[in-house]
C-alpha cells in the first residue's frame, strides 16, 4: 500500500470501531508524519501501549508529530518515556533511530541544543566503542546504525549553519562509490544541495538536484527521502533565482514526478506566496499568504508561522501598504520558536527586506551585518542576495563589496548582482539595462525595476535618449505586478497614469490630437498636456516613438 491508502484503511478501520493492530497502527503513525499530518500521527501513535514490540517506535513517531506541531517540549518528553533499561533493549538500528529523534528535538530547544554532539558521540561509543579497528561494514546492522547517527551529526551542523565546513565531509557521504547505503548516501546528497547554494555553488546545487530527482522513485522505501527533498529542493531554487520553478515544483502531484508537495494545502500556499514575494509580486502573493496564515493560526505547524509572518510583511511593504506591513512584523516578533539556520535565514531575510522597503535604516544596517557574516562563514549566497536588498541606494564600498561577491558565485542571479554593482557605482545606463534584462529572464520584477529606474536616470544624465526610453517603457509594463517601486527616477514619476498609457497609445497608431479628443471625451489641449508628459516621461521626441513602447 502506498501511505495514502494505509491511512485511509486505518482511518476506516478506526471509525468503524474496530481493533487496529500493533503494527498497523504504527505504521499508519509514520505514514501521516511522512504526510505532515501530525494529528493523525499522534490519534494512532497513542494506540500503542507499553509492552507492544511496536511501542518505542511509536514513541519516535508522537516526537515527531509534536516537532510537526511546533511543540519540542512534549516532543522531548515523548523520547524521555522510553527508560534506560528498554534502551538498552533495543537493536542497534532502533536504538540508532530514538538517538536521532532526541537529537532533532534537541536541536529545536535552545537549553538542549549544545548537548546534541555529547549525544551523538555517547551513541558511536555504544555503537562502535569496543571494536577496535574492526569496524562493522555495510549492511551488517551496527554499519547502518552508525549511519544513521553520522547523518544525525550532519543535521546538527547543518542547523547550526556549518555549511561551508560540512561540504567535503557531504561530498564523502553522498558518493556511490564509498557509500552503498542509499537512505544514509541519499539523505547526505540532499544536505549537500543545500551546503552548495548557500555557499555560491547555485549552479551545482541545480545540477545534483536534477540528478537526485531521477532516482528518487528507485528509493521510495527509504523513509523520510521524498520529504526532504522536497524541502531542500525548494530552497535550493528559491535561493538561486528560480522562483518560478518553486511555483512547478508546488503543483499538482503526477505520477512521473511523485515527491511534488501535496496540491492546495497551507504548505503550498505558503510556499507559493513565499516564491512571488522573492520575485517582487507582492499582490500577487498576498492572497495565499493570507490564507495560509489563516490555516495556521488554528495549527501552528514547526516554523511555518514565522515564515508567513515575515513572508506577509514584506507582501504588504511590496505593495505599499505600510501599516499591514508593520503588522505582520510585529506578530513575527510574538512568534517564539527555534528554526535551522538556513530557514531562520530566509525568514530574516524577508523581515529585514521588509523594513528595507519602509525605508527603516536600523534593518539596512541589519541586513548588511548579517551579509558580511555570512561572507566571512563562506555563505556567499547569502550574503550576496543580503547585499543585493540593502544596497537600494548603497554606497561605492557596498557595491564592491557586493561585486566581489557576485565573483564567488554561480549562475544568473549571481551575474544580475554583479551588472548591478557595477552599473550603480560607474552610473552606466547600458550595464544596468543589461542586469535588468538579465532579471527579466529569472521574471525577478522587482530587481528589473530596481535596474530600470536608476537606468533612467543615468541615460537621462548622459543625454542618451533611446536607453531612457527603453528603460522607461519596460518600467511602464512593469506598474502592473510591481506596485511600489523600490526606486523612483529622481527626474519624474516612472509610470504613465492609465489615461497617458491610453492616450500614448492611440496616438503612436496614428490618431490625431482632436480624434483622441472625441474617442475619449476631453478638449484637445488635455490631449496635449497629456502627450507632453508622455514624451517626458518615455524621453521620445515624436508620436512615431511611441510604437511598441506603450
Amino acid at each position: 500500500m502506498t501511505v495514502e491508502e494505509l491511512m485511509a484503511f486505518a482511518a476506516w478501520t478506526h471509525e468503524c470501531e474496530a481493533e487496529l493492530s500493533p503494527a498497523l497502527a504504527l505504521a499508519a503513525a509514520e505514514a501521516a508524519v511522512q504526510l505532515f499530518d501530525p494529528r493523525f500521527a499522534l490519534t494512532y501513535g497513542e494506540l500503542l501501549r507499553r509492552g507492544d514490540r511496536e511501542w518505542v517506535p511509536a514513541q519516535r513517531q508522537r516526537a515527531a508529530a509534536y516537532l510537526q506541531l511546533d511543540m519540542p517540549d512534549q516532543a522531548l518528553a515523548a523520547l524521555g518515556d522510553i527508560s534506560q533499561p528498554e534502551l538498552d533493549a533495543l537493536d542497534v538500528e532502533e536504538y540508532a533511530q530514538v538517538v536521532a529523534a532526541r537529537a532533532k528535538v534537541m536541536m529545536g530547544l535552545p537549553e538542549h541544543a549544545d548537548n546534541v554532539p555529547s549525544l551523538l558521540d555517547e551513541a558511536r561509543e555504544r555503537l562502535l566503542g569496543g571494536m577496535g579497528a574492526e569496524r562493522p561494514s555495510w549492511p551488517e546492522p551496527a554499519a547502518v546504525a552508525a549511519n544513521r547517527v553520522a547523518l544525525s551529526a550532519f543535521e546538527y551542523r547543518a542547523f547550526m549553519g556549518e555549511y561551508a565546513e560540512l561540504i567535503p565531509d557531504l561530498e564523502a557521504a553522498a558518493d556511490p562509490a564509498l557509500n552503498p547505503d542509499t537512505g544514509y548516501r541519499m539523505h547526505a546528497a540532499i544536505l549537500l544541495m543545500t551546503a552548495l547554494v548557500l555557499t555560491g555553488r547555485e549552479m551545482d546545487a541545480l545540477g545534483l538536484m536534477r540528478q537526485l530527482g531521477g532516482q528518487i522513485s528507485d528509493a521510495s522505501h527509504v523513509v523520510g527521502l521524498r520529504e526532504q527533498y522536497t524541502k531542500e529542493s525548494y530552497t535550493v531554487l528559491l535561493l538561486a533565482g528560480q522562483w518560478r520553478r518553486c511555483l512547478d515544483f508546488l503543483g499538482p502531484q503526477s505520477t512521473d514526478e511523485p515527491y511534488r508537495l501535496p496540491y492546495g494545502t497551507a504548505s503550498s500556499e505558503l510556499g507559493a506566496g513565499i516564491a512571488y514575494v522573492f520575485s517582487g509580486r507582492g499582490a500577487a502573493a498576498l492572497d495565499l499568504l493570507i490564507s495560509a496564515g489563516a490555516q495556521l493560526e488554528l495549527q501552528p505547524v514547526q516554523t511555518a508561522l514565522r515564515y508567513t509572518y515575515a513572508a506577509t510583511a514584506l507582501a504588504y511593504a511590496q505593495t505599499g501598504n505600510a501599516p499591514q506591513a508593520r503588522k505582520y512584523l510585529g506578530k513575527l516578533q510574538r512568534v517564539r520558536a527555534a528554526s535551522g539556520f538556513a530557514d531562520d535565514s530566509i525568514i530574516r531575510f524577508c523581515a529585514l527586506t521588509a523594513g528595507r522597503w519602509l525605508n527603516d535604516a536600523d534593518s539596512v544596517a541589519r541586513l548588511k551585518e548579517s551579509a558580511r557574516r555570512n561572507l566571512a562563514a563562506g555563505l556567499y549566497t547569502l550574503a550576496g542576495v543580503e547585499l543585493l536588498a540593502a544596497t537600494v541606494n548603497g554606497s561605492d564600498a557596498d557595491f564592491r563589496l557586493l561585486e566581489d561577491i557576485a565573483g564567488r558565485r554561480q549562475g544568473p542571479l549571481a551575474e544580475v548582482s554583479r551588472l548591478i554593482a557595477l552599473g550603480s557605482r560607474t552610473k552606466d545606463a547600458k550595464t544596468l539595462l543589461a542586469g535588468g534584462e538579465l532579471a527579466a529572464t529569472l521574471e525577478l520584477d522587482a530587481v528589473e525595476a530596481r535596474c530600470m529606474a536608476l537606468a533612467v536616470d543615468f541615460a537621462r544624465q548622459d543625454g542618451d535618449s533611446i536607453s531612457a526610453r527603453t528603460a522607461q517603457a519596460r518600467l511602464d509594463i512593469l506598474a502592473t505586478t510591481v506596485a511600489n517601486l523600490p526606486i523612483v527616477p529622481s527626474s519624474g514619476s516612472p509610470l504613465l497614469t492609465s489615461r497617458e498609457r491610453q492616450i500614448a497609445r492611440l496616438a503612436g497608431r496614428g490618431a490625431s490630437n482632436r480624434d483622441i479628443a472625441l474617442e475619449m471625451g476631453v478638449s484637445v489641449r488635455t490631449v496635449e498636456g497629456h502627450l507632453y508628459q508622455v514624451f517626458t516621461k518615455l524621453g521620445v521626441t515624436s508620436r512615431g516613438d511611441l510604437t511598441g513602447l506603450v
